[in-house]
């Protein structure tokens, strides 16, 4: 993603959550098969919806985005719900992942 992309997900994420508070109703579908305990990735996390209901259940969950905005919009959800969330602002695409 280009600083570009980056623009335009923090333009998304201050003027509104393009994508609402609840978790995808795919996720929420498959419950069933995540587990009990351990760690999630939530890549691409925005607003971190998928993030808050995954730490909810018990995960301890990093979240990545390349958006500032999604990433504080995430922090305040997570806060919100008392929740222990990583944050990782990151160009999926150009930045190297870490160990």
């Amino acid at each position: 993603m280009s600083s570009r992309d980056q623009e335009k997900w923090d333009k998304r994420y201050r003027e509104l959550d393009p994508y609402g508070s609840e978790p995808s109703r795919v996720l929420v579908r498959h419950e069933s098969l995540l587990p009990s305990g351990g760690t999630a990735l939530d890549l691409a996390g925005g607003s971190g919806r998928h993030a808050c209901w995954l730490a909810q259940r018990g995960l301890q969950v990093t979240i990545a985005d390349i958006s500032s905005q999604g990433m504080a919009r995430a922090r305040l959800r997570a806060q919100a719900h008392g929740l222990a969330i990583q944050y990782m602002q990151t160009d999926l695409e150009a930045d190297p992942f870490p160990p």
